[in-house]
């Protein structure tokens, strides 16, 4: 299932919600609007998340710096995310099916300084709508694969570009071009397929490892001890097992010791005449994002040029595309401390660029299902009486239905005050407004999760198009890792 709800008609898809419910670039900035913003959320737990039920605030649509998951984030200042405002927001939906991408395009500075003057106010406005909906999809990581991270195999280049980027850290760009394999089908003995990396991250043991991550790699997991250390290290005269689970010492000891030092990481023989790598998840991960940050650097190249050629004044930097500010929707299943700390590590980007947000999936789902359809309305001819007529909008399904329902809700209530005012014989209560709750169902293969929010703060779409509400507050959210199991199975049974 991809990041988006049933009946959402968004049609934007992946994480082009998500990419809506991060936007670092329009929120204008500072410590201080960031913590403003923050302080307006109202907090909710996810089960499973860090050493128990740890906090994390509901989503508002228009606060994207502020994450959901860690808020001990120091890189989410107000500095770090003006530092990345002129370049792309890319969303990754990590955990669905085929790890959809999309982005959103750098924030475009006002050249009239903010001027007061109530007309140019209208006319940026109206162009704002006009524009409509900015966020963009660019489809999944790997169609075939979803997050599996395939290599070549028995290639010098490819085994040349891989050494690189494990002994120093760099060398994205070279991997990418020379190892990293997408939307391919061979999966015989040419390449070395990694099955989803990010469900081992943090992990200090096999037997720490999710439902998901053990349908995912059972065939690598030990059947004979649930504390076993995966299966057994590749001895070096072995050439039939391409790849293994093992468990390793990041303290320099020769073994683990069982200590907050051992990780589970995987073993792999890239070349059959060369020595064995040892590649943690998060490494292997990071090829995945880094890969999604490339394709939105070309996809954003040929938006704004028509073509994918990168100009030569930018730098001959070939890993440029890794300082793109990153956006991740987490299931609440998956948000462990020793995980998060591995997601955050693996986004990559140099030590001064602003790290990753991390939003609780299904609130950025609901995002996405609240955004208008990603299609340019024409400005309509003028109506009698007007100069100009305001640009015609279409509202998704779910906005719609929401305005609807609160409209009608508050109308009833106001009728009610006014009666029950006239039999009191006093000035009519002007009621509260109705809010309405959304319960929000979310399944992929690994898992569901279901979240209960409400929604708040109606905004018109001149003030904020992406963010046809101000206020997203998670009541409750329950999540099940599923372990290749129905998913559904669970809602029968509760």
């Amino acid at each position: 299932m991809s990041l988006a709800t049933t009946g959402g008609g968004a049609g934007l898809g992946g994480g082009a919600g998500l990419s809506a419910a991060a936007m670092a670039h329009n929120t204008g900035a500072t410590a201080g609007g960031l913590a403003a913003q923050h302080a307006h959320h109202q907090h909710a737990g996810i089960p499973g998340g860090g050493g128990g039920y740890s906090a994390a605030p509901g989503t508002g649509m228009f606060a994207g710096a502020a994450d959901l998951l860690d808020k001990n984030q120091s890189f989410l200042n107000g500095k770090n995310v003006r530092a990345v405002s002129k370049l792309p927001l890319v969303a990754v939906d990590l955990y669905g099916d085929r790890c959809d991408v999309a982005y959103f395009p750098p924030h475009e500075k006002d050249e009239d300084g903010g001027a007061d003057d109530e007309m140019a106010s209208m006319m940026k406005a109206m162009a704002k709508v006009k524009k409509g909906v900015l966020a963009k999809s660019i489809g999944g990581y790997d169609e075939e694969g979803g997050t599996n991270v395939t290599l070549k195999k028995d290639d010098g280049d490819a085994y040349k570009a891989v050494k690189k980027y494990l002994n120093k850290g760099e060398g994205h760009g070279a991997v990418l071009e020379d190892a990293l394999v997408t939307n391919s089908k061979d999966g015989g003995d040419g390449v070395i397929v990694i099955p989803r990396p990010h469900f081992v991250m943090g992990a200090r043991k096999t037997s720490e490892l999710n439902a998901a991550a053990k349908a995912t790699l059972g065939s690598l997991l030990s059947d004979d001890d649930e504390d076993a250390s995966g299966s057994p290290a590749i001895d070096q005269t072995d050439t039939n097992t391409p790849l293994s689970l093992t468990t390793i010492a990041m303290d320099g000891s020769t073994a683990p010791k069982g200590d907050d030092y051992d990780r589970v990481a995987f073993q792999m023989r890239l070349n059959s005449k060369k020595k064995l790598m040892t590649i943690l998840p998060e490494e292997a991960l990071a090829l995945v994002i880094a890969k999604c940050k490339k394709r939105v650097q070309e996809e954003h190249a040929i938006e704004e040029n028509g073509f994918a050629t990168i100009n030569e004044d930018e730098g001959e930097d070939d890993d440029a595309f890794m300082d793109y500010p990153p956006a991740f929707a987490i299931p609440g299943w998956a948000t462990g401390d020793a995980t998060v700390e591995a997601l955050i590590d693996a986004a990559g980007g140099s030590s001064s660029s602003c790290g990753p947000t991390l939003h609780q999936r299904s609130v950025a789902a609901c995002v996405g299902a609240l955004l208008p359809p990603p299609t340019t309305a024409g400005v309509a001819p003028p109506s009698a009486g007007r100069a100009t007529a305001a640009p015609p909008l279409a509202a998704s399904k779910l906005f719609a239905l929401l305005t609807e329902t609160m409209k009608s809700k508050d109308a009833d209530a106001s009728k009610e005050a006014a009666k029950e005012a006239g039999l009191n014989r006093t000035d009519p209560v002007e009621p509260e407004p109705f809010v309405p709750l959304v319960v929000l169902a979310g399944a992929t293969r690994e898992g569901m999760e279901l979240t209960a929010v409400q929604i708040t703060k109606p905004q018109s779409p001149d003030k904020e198009l992406h963010c046809p509400f101000g206020n997203i507050s998670v009541l409750s959210s329950v999540c099940y890792a599923s372990g290749g199991k129905d998913p559904l199975e669970k809602l029968n049974s509760a």
